[in-house]
């Protein structure tokens, strides 16, 4: 029995990869399936940035998850707060001056 983790380790690292980093959906699964579950994810991925930066989504406009979500395919998550900052540097986006984008 032991002989099997090492494959079910493998096959859990191929699902994570597919579903949060763009990888190529393993063996067994439906590609439309991890395709709405990948999309999901990003958009929960959204929802917690604009949620501790409510100020770097308005200032990104209400296409906030639509851009933050095609960004962020293909880009593993670090932390919430990585993940708002690379967004904010690859869209060009800053603070208003005087102003931080979490609320306290």
């Amino acid at each position: 029995m032991s002989s099997d983790l090492p494959d079910l380790a493998t096959r859990q690292a191929e699902l994570i990869r597919a579903l949060v980093a763009g990888g190529p959906p393993p063996s067994g699964f439906a590609p439309d399936d991890l395709t709405a579950t990948a999309t999901a994810l990003l958009r929960k991925r959204a929802g917690l940035v604009a949620k501790r930066y409510p100020l770097l989504a308005q200032q990104c406009g209400p296409d906030f998850p639509d851009k933050f979500t095609a960004w962020a395919r293909g880009r593993p998550s670090t932390s919430v707060a990585d993940d708002a900052t690379a967004f904010a540097a690859a869209h060009g986006l800053a603070p208003r001056t005087g102003r931080r984008w979490f609320r306290r």
